[in-house]
């Protein structure tokens, strides 16, 4: 019977420390001969290796290609910007221009949450925008109030309205519970591949 090289037999995570800082690499195994490191579509380092071969092991082994790829990544992005995510590069814009995209992004938010709001027929809650790096938005029940990070500008329009509908529901769940993402799934039936999706703009920020 012939072996399906690319199905993948096991799949992790591992929390690496390099020159003090942790990095997350996720790792499949596979029946394969080679090793391959490289970002996936989220951003995150994927390694791939051969069915039951230590991952941790080769990932020493591999150590300084692994910072290479950290670094000439990080040296990209610093030339480049995001908004709803369309990457731009800096050369191209000026500052000025740049917080100007930022600013009408912003003011699309504004109205994605509205209609959002109008559309499942939420309740009227007070909106805020915030410069949040630790979370995407905040929700406060009793007093019927939305926070949004203006880092939201950063991501695509369909994340976006993940967000705003991942608030708007904890009007009726304040937790992460099982009722919470029952609801959730009702308006948002590909939320968990939503959630993998913004863990790549995380690490923007």
């Amino acid at each position: 019977m012939k072996r399906n090289n690319q199905k993948v037999l096991k799949e992790y995570q591992i929390d690496y420390l390099i020159n003090d800082n942790n990095v997350k690499i996720r790792c499949q195994e596979k029946y394969t001969r080679y090793v391959k490191i490289k970002y996936d579509k989220y951003g995150q380092l994927l390694l791939i290796i051969p069915y039951r071969y230590d991952a941790l092991k080769i990932i020493k082994k591999y150590e300084s290609k692994i910072v290479d790829m950290i670094n000439a990544r990080q040296e990209k992005d610093e030339d480049q910007f995001f908004v709803f995510g369309q990457v731009y590069s800096k050369k191209d814009y000026s500052k000025k221009e740049i917080e100007e995209m930022y600013r009408k992004a912003i003011g699309e938010i504004k109205i994605m949450f509205y209609e959002i709001q109008k559309k499942y027929n939420f309740k009227k809650v007070e909106l805020y925008f915030r410069k949040m790096r630790s979370r995407w938005g905040v929700c406060y029940p009793k007093q019927l109030k939305i926070g949004l990070s203006s880092y939201l500008s950063f991501v695509p329009r369909e994340l976006v309205e993940y967000v705003i509908i991942h608030e708007f529901c904890h009007l009726t769940y304040a937790n992460h519970g099982k009722d919470f993402y029952q609801l959730l799934a009702t308006y948002l039936p590909n939320h968990l591949e939503y959630k993998k999706q913004m863990k790549y703009y995380s690490k923007l920020l």
